[in-house]
């Protein structure tokens, strides 16, 4: 169900030209949900799809798991003596299955477009030891939200450091688990069965134990050796010590780049720690902020969601990469997406509506909707019951004189919302209204700011709690320079 019609003035990335879209509409969409196919969903495509036309959602960016694994193995043979623990994902189940299911439902209906996308957990590593009470697996939920993957082949060649899977290793599966039993068969023969090759056989029990020690123990024990070192170098298998330089995360966004793959960083301020004491270890993962600054490759990152949202304050983190970008150090500006985190209704408190993106499109299309979002033609908000904030215009407009002014118009669903609007200028909030009532126009004239080749304006608007409105920003060119 289309929102409201508007029209966009803004400038981008990829050149210093302005770019109007004309009777563009807004496209309630839904990023980071899982279904059925993935360990955490709950839903099938036709489940989801009567839950998300309740909410009216007009697009679902599915990230379903591209693995969800976890591997521990016991040192110093730790690609020999491994056990794994798997749930449902993407190359679990086959990435071309999951693509077929998503076209299917696509056809099947048409009120909820399903766009193909992809959780991707770089790498997870472990720290400390499974005989003292200190074992913890890092970053598990360290993740890169990838959309519009639309080649299995692609998928299935996407780099992850999280263990074993059999979609993406399973030639080393079968090498390890069958030299692991090459010599779990040495050892029986050695201790059961000399005494009864002895006593069909005329040699003593002495000999054949020296026989399997020598033609079965032995050699399993070198090929083991061989087997753990050779997997140790496997870029999945490395999961066994810190990650100090985002080394293997930069590995994986290099890739996105390759094959020019829309992607963000999911909930970068969310702390997750999940208790298995009981197993003798933790799975934890910090907040990540920091990453944003020390990679690149990516499209943007979670700016909204429910938790902690501070990168997004005026003046905070993402503040310093648009700066950046204004200034020539980073190549493309960082977008703040709404970031649902969807599992089922009522997980955690959550309904699907609770967090859009909301994209200004000139239709309801993968390539469109894929298109705006590089371009940052979209907004991110959170809704309350029955309540959500509606940015029906953000532009740059000219006015008399040939100068230039920022305008936005505000409005609700339901009319008489009291809100408050901070407009921010490279990292200054230039213009702060409090308790004005919806429906609001501000218009703002664009003044040079400090020596920067280019600035940008952005809007946050909030509502009684939980309402609130994050748009990306606009560039302008005007400069004292």
């Amino acid at each position: 169900m289309a929102l409201a019609s508007f029209s966009l003035c803004q400038s981008f990335a990829a050149d210093d030209e302005w770019i109007s879209g004309e009777s563009e509409k807004q496209f309630s969409c839904i990023v980071h949900a899982h279904s059925k196919f993935s360990g955490e969903g709950a839903y099938s495509l036709p489940e989801l799809t009567e839950v998300a036309k309740k909410y009216d959602i007009d697009a679902v960016f599915l990230t379903d798991n591209l693995t969800y694994t976890l591997t521990y193995g016991l040192p110093p043979l730790r690609h020999i003596f491994w056990v794994n623990y798997s749930l449902g994902s993407v190359l679990r189940g086959g990435a071309a299955t999951y693509l077929h299911g998503i076209a299917s439902e696509n056809t099947r209906q048409s009120d909820v477009l399903y766009i193909p996308g992809v959780e991707v957990c770089p790498r997870f590593y472990w720290v400390g030891s499974l005989l003292g009470t200190n074992l913890v697996c890092h970053d598990n939920q360290r993740n890169l939200m990838v959309l519009g993957t639309y080649d299995k082949d692609v998928i299935n060649g996407i780099p992850e450091a999280c263990g074993y899977m059999w979609g993406k290793n399973p030639f080393l599966i079968l090498l390890t688990r069958g030299t692991l039993l090459f010599f779990l068969f040495g050892l029986t023969g050695f201790f059961f069965l000399p005494r009864i090759l002895a006593a069909s056989s005329g040699y003593g029990m002495e000999t054949i134990r020296r026989a399997f020690v020598i033609g079965v123990i032995l050699p399993s024990l070198v090929l083991m050796i061989i087997v753990n070192l050779l997997a140790s170098a496997v870029h999945s298998l490395q999961i066994y010590e810190r990650n100090e330089d985002y080394l293997y995360e930069k590995k994986t966004l290099k890739y996105m780049e390759k094959h020019d793959l829309l992607c963000y960083w999911a909930h970068p301020e969310a702390f997750d720690d999940q208790d298995f004491s009981r197993y003798r270890f933790h799975i934890r993962t910090d907040p990540y902020p920091n990453i944003l600054s020390a990679t690149s490759g990516y499209s943007g990152f979670g700016g909204v969601y429910e938790d902690k949202n501070t990168l997004i304050d005026p003046g905070a983190a993402w503040d310093s990469l648009l700066l950046d970008y204004i200034d020539g150090k980073k190549l493309k500006p960082v977008w703040a997406f709404g970031e649902m985190l969807y599992h089922y209704e009522g997980q955690a408190g959550k309904k699907l509506g609770n967090i859009e993106t909301v994209v200004w499109a000139n239709a309801k299309t993968a390539d469109l909707l894929l298109k705006a979002i590089r371009n940052g033609k979209f907004y991110a908000r959170q809704n309350a019951t029955n309540q959500s904030l509606i940015l029906n215009k953000w532009m740059i407009r000219s006015v008399k004189d040939g100068n230039k002014e920022v305008f936005a118009s505000i409005t609700s669903r339901v009319p008489g919302e009291k809100v408050s609007i901070q407009l921010i200028c490279n990292g200054n909030v230039v213009h702060k209204s409090a308790d004005v009532i919806t429906p609001v126009e501000l218009s703002f004239p664009i003044i040079p700011i400090n020596d920067y080749s280019k600035s940008y304006y952005r809007l946050m608007v909030s509502g009684k709690a939980p309402l609130r409105l994050v748009s990306n920003p606009l560039f302008t060119s005007l400069s004292s320079r």
